[in-house]
């Protein structure tokens, strides 16, 4: 429990006032085969590329996230190659990503966000950008 500023008793367990950033790696995780796993660890914000210009090529699957609740942004970083995480409730359903369609990022700064719900990454939303 963290307590800031006068109060004792917060309304929430965390209150920040000002902004909240979330680290990378400071890596670019890139895709050199067809359904690579991304290791999404203690992570919440992973930049992704492939070595492949098509995306059907570089299909790949996250890592079993640490804890229920976290929050996964994936951002794509480039502008011509390609990658793609398939919504596994639309294939066999024995993968962890639950999605509304394929999450294949067109151009660089595509993104999306899931949530682990302690089973599965749920989608949350996506942007094409």
């Amino acid at each position: 429990l963290f307590r800031f500023g006068a109060t004792t008793a917060p309304l929430v367990k965390v209150d920040i006032n000002g902004g909240l950033a979330i680290n990378s790696s400071g890596s670019v995780v890139t895709l050199t085969a067809d359904n690579q796993t991304v290791t999404v660890g203690d992570r919440s914000y992973i930049r992704l590329t492939s070595d492949n210009t098509t995306a059907s090529n570089r299909t790949f699957v996250l890592s079993t996230p640490l804890k229920e609740g976290q929050i996964i942004v994936l951002e794509w970083t480039s502008t011509t190659n390609k990658g793609e995480l398939l919504d596994d409730s639309a294939m066999t359903g024995g993968g962890n990503v639950r999605l509304s369609g394929n999450f294949s990022p067109g151009t660089a700064d595509d993104t999306l966000t899931l949530i682990y719900n302690g089973t599965d990454c749920i989608e949350l939303c996506r942007s094409n950008n």
